[in-house]
């Protein structure tokens, strides 16, 4: 595997530099030292900087970032344990602990350099530390760049429950460098595949049929992807973010997959055999895909492309482990719920989509029982 700290390291990609300056969001996509990064620390002279990381982006990029940035070299580096189990209060007391240890003040800055879940705890004390840390993301994962990092979502999990706890507050700036992939395993960069073919369903026919036919051809140990699509599927997320930052309205279409997928990784979890977050996502897209159908919203024969791409890529679960009466528990739980109905985004087709439909406990089992009978 190629590091980015390698003297041999070489991108996958066709690197276009792109920036996105909305009121929500400020994004530059491209190789870090060729973006105003250096820049934004400059303007930390003589302030503290923390970089905040898992064990995972400690091995594999933190180098990078501090050999190749000199406004690094006397930054305090926070590391956590990597996993979803992290994003915990018990470990977000630690921070605000480290943080005060630190005398960190309100105009130092923290850097989050990693997936999800570093993005996620780490824009959450800087958003509740002294009401208000400046916090720039640099994503390394797939999944975190088209999706976790962007839109200043900020949550940990609580008894349980997937990110019941937390607030939304946007980040300084995101920095999106897809030359950080060449340090992911396989099954991370399925994951993140996940994400983009929900933002691929949610943005239309045209992203949505591109999305179809380059699945099936990826060369998982020499992932290639094509720089206009790549920024074509952050930008999905960055419009439909600015439009409703605090998802009152057209941010929940973001919820699709997540009603199932955050009740599946839950009880993962709690049975100690945990899968990737966007592996949880991909299933809840079928089965939600599966129970919009029933409900006659979704044609089969949409159905059965979904189903065709997603069970081709992501490893089947252990099935006949999972009922109502598992996920019920969860599902009860889930912060999208009204009138004690589950809620969920039922998709259409590619580009048209019903928010806040239920889901009824037989539509689910009926869907469960399907998932149980393919071979």
């Amino acid at each position: 595997m190629l590091f980015l700290h390698s003297p041999n390291f070489i991108y996958f990609y066709t690197m276009a530099s792109q920036q996105y300056n909305g009121k929500q969001v400020t994004l530059d996509f491209g190789p870090l030292g060729a973006t105003s990064f250096a820049n934004k620390l400059d303007a930390y002279a003589g302030q503290k900087i923390l970089i905040l990381v898992d064990e995972n982006t400690q091995q594999h990029c933190l180098d990078y970032l501090l050999t190749s940035f000199e406004q690094l070299a006397q930054a305090e580096v926070l590391v956590i344990p990597p996993g979803e189990e992290s994003k915990s209060i018990e470990l977000v007391v630690q921070l605000w602990d480290l943080l005060l240890a630190y005398e960190v003040t309100k105009k130092d800055l923290l850097l989050c350099l990693g997936g999800g879940v570093v993005t996620d705890i780490g824009g959450f004390i800087a958003s509740t530390y002294k009401r208000g840390l400046d916090v720039i993301m640099i994503p390394t994962t797939l999944l975190c760049m088209v999706d976790a990092a962007i839109g200043g979502k900020n949550g940990i999990d609580f008894q349980g429950v997937k990110n019941i706890i937390g607030c939304t507050k946007q980040a300084q700036h995101i920095f999106i460098d897809p030359a950080f992939l060449s340090t992911l395993p396989i099954n991370e960069l399925r994951s993140g595949w996940a994400e983009c073919i929900k933002h691929a369903l949610i943005n239309g026919p045209e992203l949505w049929q591109r999305l179809q036919k380059i699945s099936p051809i990826i060369d998982w140990a020499n992932f290639q992807l094509d720089s206009a699509l790549f920024w074509e599927l952050i930008l999905t997320k960055i419009q439909i973010v600015e439009q409703d930052p605090l998802e009152l309205t057209l941010r929940k279409v973001l919820n699709l997959g997540h009603t199932l997928g955050h009740a599946i990784e839950a009880h993962q979890l709690q049975i100690n055999a945990p899968i990737t977050h966007g592996n949880a996502v991909a299933w809840g897209i079928l089965i939600e895909a599966m129970i919009a159908a029933q409900q006659g919203l979704l044609s089969e024969s949409d159905l059965i492309e979904i189903s065709a791409l997603i069970t081709s890529i992501f490893e089947p679960l252990k099935w006949e482990q999972l009922n109502v009466a598992v996920l019920s528990a969860f599902l009860d739980q889930d912060k999208k719920n009204q009138d004690q109905k589950w809620r969920y985004v039922a998709l259409k087709k590619a580009g048209e989509y019903e928010m806040n439909s239920v889901i009824h406990p037989h539509e689910l089992d009926a869907a469960l029982k399907a998932l149980q009978s393919m071979k």
